[in-house]
């Protein structure tokens, strides 16, 4: 019945094209017979080669620089450019690809190949050193815009030191400097980002063509924020460009707009959008008006011949239409009662004319709303390249199925499974198209998906080697599917390198092992796991590892055997065992071998072992687990149980304890130190305790033998001390007699060789009445009699008196003498005045003797400040002989002089400074010197001093610095 029916309609439609055709053969006449000449674009050889092998043009515009390229809301392009470049690719007949990226980005595009053609660009003589430009498309004037409120910037020169914005890589920077303008750029991607600085204040002025400028401001209602300043600075020439060298698409796309312009496409579309009305055709009615005319009488005679025909058929087609639409109504409850959603739409506009009821309950619509509805509106994946791919499978099968999502009416998505089949209907091209929910599918893909995905991570992320392999016929034998990052780390290779070379051949090189390691899979595959089997491979660099190898059979679904295998590499932790082994031997071997006693006690104070010397030393003590007990072991016994002990109260709290016993044995009494130490556990318990046993007889005895010859010696040191204090006593006397007998006969009249033995015999009992003085303070000192006396005194007096006493003797060798006490020393010190003038003097005395010519010079400084005591430095240094640096470290011990020769220049005992050192370090200080030979010495004293009440802020009240000239 339905193809009676169509057969019918399309009687009827071939009659009205005849009845159409015969008007318009009446009404055309010969004299538009040469009209639609051949306008085509005629392209070389080598430029249809070059389409040929290339294929595709490809534009890129800017993302953003409206009216002439932007992106719509749907992320298609458009604009003049656009328009302007689409249009000649569909003349030129060529596949082409349009993208978007930045200006900067788009021009970096095309110089490196990956485009062929910059749809928008200004001509300038530095950039035609890169591009080829083609002839002028546009006239673009480039202004300054600055924000409504800025009064300021009206003119070029305005613009010196100001902020501009202007968009990365455009001709504006290159303007400015030319003409000698200092500016703070502010680079933007686009002029919308540059115009949007200047409004925000980020910057102060723009520079941009003027319709891009125009169209953000007027599109984002901005218009009142913004203004344009001055005239135009420069007229730019907006042109295609493409990459220097590239000469064939220059060429093309020369035709291309050559053909473009001569068919006013370039003026129509500048036109267009820029918003001026296209010119109507001149003359069209007139021209055309006696053909209309008597067309229409023509027609109007064929209308009547149609309408004859047509009551001929209207009853026939009634009949047949009934039979159809019951038919139709027959499909149409099939349809509606079917568990998927229906959908059948226009191609290629994709507008649904038609769908079932499941359609509507799945999508939350009613039928009146999904028809008013195209299939971008309910299909969230929808992407033109998608539906072209659909496209060209329909052309191979019949029909194609995909997955999707379906947009409902409160937004959320319906996953969906399609089936599309296109068939054509009444001249035009419908598809047919069944969406199954597969919501429910797709949560139980998702739960699958996501454990696989865990069990994935896990396996990846394992500290251990995870593998699967099942053995096949052929070479390599084993073949792994499962290999986590671990095992390729382990054997240094990837599971694609290990299935091309083979798991024996690879990591066994040594035949013997690689056939028992084949031989071993062959038993795992009979149904044997092992267990941490150690096997030594080589690893892709050549080192060799030792690995732990842990299996179990697996039988997947298809009853194939699978082996999990576990894998760690142990090569480090068998080195640690075998060091742990050798460290285990050697501190045996210490153990048993070392010269002293070693026991080894529990932490519940129970012998756990014995070296062999404790074995020989206590014979009676065995490894018996008895309980340890010093009192039992090395003293009397002691009615004192182990909890009240104090040794083991002590071991227990984990102190070192110590303790030399004296042990009755065969030998008679030994004395042995004994040291127990704790051993502690990671959680700081107590593990056990160590015992070192050392025989100290032999060093006991030696230390009472030493002690005694100290003490012998000590009692000998005082009886000489006290016997050269008595000696020097019983010396003085007469030598005093002596001295004053010389000075009586020096008043009693003598011959000049008697009064030279006289002199003679006065200085040498001068000398010995020194020495004698000399060695009754060394042994005052040794025999522990000197005491130092603590009296107030004046340090710049004390200095004086002991300068004065040297004083005849400095003059007489023309020495001058330099006195540099600090202002900041208290006036009055506490301490033993007397021995300081000792001291003093005695290192003047040497300065005076061993200096022939220079300078002396006496310093003191203060060093530290208490409240009650004050350090300070009093330094002798002088110019004269010096002493060796080999005499040095002894010039403070007893009768030591550098020259210790019978002929030597200078006399002395050499006790002085011997002396000087003990005094200066019973007073508490100290002593030291530095000396170069025939340079001079300098002798330092450090000797701390009490200081009197009231007396810490005095200054001494003689002058700072004080210089002996000569006479």
């Amino acid at each position: 019945m339905r193809q009676c029916c169509n057969r019918v309609i399309q009687l009827k439609k071939t009659l009205h094209v005849i009845v159409i055709v015969v008007g318009m053969l009446l009404v055309i006449t010969p004299t538009q017979a040469n009209a639609g000449s051949d306008n085509g674009i005629k392209l070389t050889f080598e430029e249809r080669q070059y389409l040929q092998s290339h294929g595709t043009l490809i534009f890129v515009s800017q993302t953003n620089y409206p009216p002439f390229e932007f992106l719509q809301k749907d992320n298609s392009m458009d604009g003049i450019c656009i328009e302007l470049a689409r249009y000649m690719v569909t003349e030129l007949g060529v596949k082409s690809v349009f993208t978007n990226m930045s200006f900067q980005q788009a021009q970096e595009a095309v110089l490196s190949g990956k485009a062929d053609v910059l749809t928008s660009f200004f001509y300038s003589e530095k950039r035609s050193e890169q591009f080829t430009f083609t002839e002028p498309l546009f006239d673009v004037p480039a202004s300054i815009f600055v924000r409504s409120d800025r009064p300021d910037i009206a003119r070029l020169e305005d613009l010196k030191g100001k902020r501009i914005a202007i968009q990365r890589g455009d001709y504006a920077k290159d303007f400015l400097e030319s003409k000698g303008i200092s500016f703070q750029l502010v680079q933007t991607d686009n002029f919308a980002q540059a115009t949007e600085a200047v409004i925000s204040g980020l910057a102060d002025a723009l520079i941009g063509d003027e319709q891009v400028v125009l169209h953000y401001l007027y599109s984002n209602n901005q218009s009142d924020m913004a203004k344009k300043v001055g005239e135009p600075l420069y007229i730019g020439k907006n042109c295609m460009a493409i990459r220097k060298g590239n000469d064939i698409v220059y060429s093309l796309i020369t035709k291309a707009l050559q053909h473009a312009r001569k068919a006013n496409v370039i003026e129509n579309t500048q036109r267009k959008w820029f918003g001026k009305e296209l010119p109507a055709p001149e003359g069209w009615l007139s021209r055309w008006k006696p053909y209309l005319i008597f067309g229409g009488i023509s027609f109007f005679a064929l209308i009547v011949l149609i309408v004859a025909i047509n009551w001929k058929l209207r009853r026939l087609v009634t009949e047949k239409t009934m039979a159809v639409e019951l038919k139709e109504e027959y499909y149409r409850k099939l349809i509606d009662n079917a568990a998927d959603a229906i959908f059948v739409h226009n191609v290629p506009e994709g507008q649904i004319i038609d769908c079932n009821n499941q359609a509507c309950i799945s999508l939350g619509y009613c039928r009146d709303e999904l028809l008013r509805l195209s299939v971008q509106d309910i299909d969230a994946l929808f992407k033109p390249e998608r539906d072209e791919k659909a496209w060209r499978e329909l052309k191979v099968n019949s029909s194609v199925t995909l997955e999707g999502l379906h947009k409902r009416k409160d937004g959320s998505l319906l996953p969906v499974e399609v089936k599309i089949s296109i068939t054509s209907h009444a001249g035009r091209l419908l598809v047919y198209a069944a969406a199954r929910d597969v919501s429910e599918r797709k949560k139980m893909e998702m739960v699958i998906f996501e454990e696989r995905h865990f069990l994935s991570s896990v396996i990846e992320r394992a500290t251990e080697g995870i593998c699967v392999c099942q053995a096949v016929p052929d070479f390599p034998f084993i073949h792994f599917t499962v290999w986590n990052p671990c095992m390729t780390e382990i054997t240094g290779y990837s599971m694609e390198e290990i299935n091309r070379l083979g798991w024996y051949q690879s990591l066994y090189p040594d035949e013997n092992t690689r056939n028992r390691a084949i031989k071993r899979m062959e038993e795992m595959r009979a149904g044997l796991d092992i267990m941490h089997e150690q096997w030594v491979i080589t690893r892709n660099d050549g080192d060799k590892r030792t690995i732990s190898i842990s299996t179990s059979i697996i039988v997947s679904n298809d009853k194939n055997i699978h082996v999990l295998g576990i894998i760690n590499d142990v090569t480090e932790e068998m080195e640690s065992l075998r060091v742990l082994k050798s460290r285990e031997a050697l501190y045996a071997g210490i153990f048993n071998h070392i010269g002293i006693g070693l026991s080894v006690i529990g932490a519940d104070l129970k012998q756990l072992s014995m070296n062999p010397v404790m074995n020989k030393w206590f014979p009676n003590r065995k490894d018996t687990g008895q309980h340890t007990c010093y009192w039992s072991l090395h003293n009397p016994p002691r009615d004192v149980s182990c909890e009240e002990c104090p040794i083991a109260k002590s071991l227990l709290q984990g102190t070192v304890y110590e303790t030399i016993t004296h042990t009755p044995t065969e030998d008679g009494i030994r004395n042995y130190k004994i040291v127990t130490t704790p051993v502690f556990n990671t959680d700081g318990s107590i593990a056990a305790f160590v015992e070192l046993f050392e025989d100290i007889t032999e060093r006991v005895t030696f230390e009472n033998c030493l002690q005694q010859a100290k003490t012998a010696a000590e009692t000998a040191n005082r009886a000489k001390s006290e016997f050269l204090a008595n000696m020097s006593h019983e010396i003085r006397t007469p030598m005093n007699g002596v001295l004053g007998m010389t000075q009586l006969l020096e008043m009693t009249p003598l011959t000049a060789e008697q009064r030279e033995y006289v002199e003679s015999l006065k200085m040498s009992g001068k000398s010995m009445l020194a020495l004698i003085s000399d060695i009754l303070d060394l042994s005052r000192v040794e025999a522990g009699k000197f005491r130092v006396e603590l009296v107030p005194f004046n340090l710049r007096n004390c200095i004086d008196d002991i300068v004065l006493i040297q004083k005849s003797l400095i003059q007489a060798k023309e020495l001058q003498l330099v006195i540099d006490v600090a202002s900041d020393i208290p006036a009055i010190l506490v301490g033993d005045q007397q021995r300081v003038k000792q001291i003093l003097l005695n290192l003047l005395g040497n300065a005076t003797k061993f200096t022939e010519h220079g300078s002396i010079t006496i310093s003191a400084l203060k060093l530290e400040q208490e409240e009650r005591s004050v350090f300070v430095q009093l330094a002798i240094r002088d110019t004269g002989i010096g002493i060796s640096a080999a005499a040095l470290p002894t010039i403070f011990s007893p009768f030591v002089q550098e020259d210790g020769s019978t002929t030597r220049k200078y006399g002395g005992s050499g006790l002085g400074l011997s002396i000087c050192q003990r005094m200066v370090e019973l007073m508490g200080g100290s002593i030291s010197v530095e000396s170069r030979q025939g340079v001079g010495s300098c002798f330092t004293l450090t000797i701390p001093f009490s200081l009197e009440v009231n007396d810490e802020h005095q200054s001494a009240n003689a002058l700072t610095t004080t210089v002996l000239p000569k006479e």
